[in-house]
């Protein structure tokens, strides 16, 4: 708990899985020392307590963890006791469990004793990223990359890196000539072996060919999908937060193709935020964070029929 570890700059979700288990391993509840305030509208759930003290338990069945980070990067995880999976496990599967545990706990059993004894640290502190320089883009824009444990090394590795050289697209402006634009080879940066949501590999594959049109005196690009099918355009009261009264007697104008315009313009918003949101990292926030309205940014037709950005507001 953060009373208790601080904020650390990465780990929170680790530490709190970690507590986890221990509470269903002991059947302990930690008590929060800082709990001496509870919010009025909390009381009337009377299935939730809120508890300053550790419990003792008779038996913890199953605990949710909830972890949100900056950059909406949230996460919500249900960790259930292991019984209830020994319980759908046959004897010999069980069996097999058992013998690679007793291994696995073999070799903590060592690695423990070693570190004590001073023949190997506690804690292996890394100097450096487990992939080389060249391969940093794919690592972090390729969904199916993936490491591998290196025994030599001890150590989880990037290998086998794709070489993104044949996939470049030409720049903003230069003819589409074979002397610029290479094809793309059939076999795909895409592991078929992993199963990628099709949305994934074409953000990245957006985000990729937007990084080749980028010219030099461009400061930030934004790519974003929405999906047509799952967009609410029913919601009069998301609409008129998040859109324009132009851009609504636009998208209404067409009921068939409705919601399609909206999901459109809304993706568009969105990678309006990501591009104004990188283009000046050491200048003050350009956006007002994941609760702002979206009228702010209104995505209008030119005279050629490509969309234009109308900025307002805070934007």
């Amino acid at each position: 708990q953060k009373w208790l570890t601080g904020h650390p700059k990465g780990a929170a979700a680790a530490w709190m899985l970690n507590g986890v288990l221990q509470i269903l391993s002991t059947s302990v509840i930690p008590g929060n020392r800082n709990a001496d305030n509870v919010a009025p509208e909390l009381r009337k759930f009377t299935n939730i307590v809120y508890v300053n003290k550790s419990m003792e338990c008779p038996t913890i069945h199953a605990a949710l963890l909830k972890s949100f980070g900056f950059g909406q990067a949230g996460g919500e995880v249900l960790v259930v006791h292991p019984d209830f999976l020994f319980a759908t496990l046959s004897t010999a599967e069980f069996d097999a469990y058992a013998e690679k545990r007793a291994t696995r706990e073999q070799r903590t059993y060592r690695y423990w004793h070693e570190t004590l004894t001073g023949k190997r640290p506690f804690v292996n502190v890394k100097t450096e990223p487990p992939y080389q320089e060249k391969d940093q883009r794919r690592v972090y824009l390729d969904p199916t990359a993936r490491a591998k444990f290196d025994p030599k090394k001890n150590t989880w590795v990037f290998v086998a890196p794709v070489d993104m050289s044949d996939m470049q697209v030409p720049t903003s402006g230069v003819p589409l000539t074979p002397a610029v634009a290479k094809p793309i080879a059939k076999p795909s940066r895409f592991d078929q072996t992993v199963k990628v949501p099709a949305a994934i590999k074409l953000e990245v594959t957006m985000r990729e060919v937007a990084e080749g049109l980028r010219r030099p005196t461009d400061k930030g690009i934004g790519v974003d999908i929405e999906p047509v099918s799952t967009f609410d355009s029913t919601n009069a009261e998301f609409i008129s937060r998040n859109f324009t009264e132009d851009e609504i007697a636009y998208c209404q104008s067409m009921a068939s193709d409705k919601q399609a315009r909206f999901a459109g313009r809304w993706a568009a918003k969105e990678a309006v935020v990501k591009a104004i949101s990188a283009c000046a990292p050491d200048s003050r926030p350009l956006w007002r964070g994941s609760a702002a309205a979206m009228w702010g940014i209104e995505i209008l037709h030119s005279a050629s029929g490509a969309p234009s950005v109308r900025l307002g507001g805070h934007a």
